[in-house]
């Protein structure tokens, strides 16, 4: 099964002490990640999951 990835949205999560926390960056430098990712990526497994279930999972407020 081929996926587009081209018009993906990327997000980003890091570990810190076995804890995930999300990661914020400028635009700029979000693009260029955004590009590395999607021009490297071998494999898209579909997890059926909505960013929204993403954020409720992480209990994401939008505090910052």
């Amino acid at each position: 099964m081929d996926i587009d990835i081209k018009n993906a949205q990327l997000n980003l999560l890091l570990s810190i002490d076995g804890k995930v926390h999300l990661v914020g960056m400028d635009e700029e430098k979000l693009e260029v990640i955004d590009l590395l990712v999607k021009k490297s990526a071998s494999i898209v497994i579909p997890t059926s999951k909505t960013q929204e279930d993403l954020l409720e999972f992480l209990n994401y407020k939008k505090n910052y």
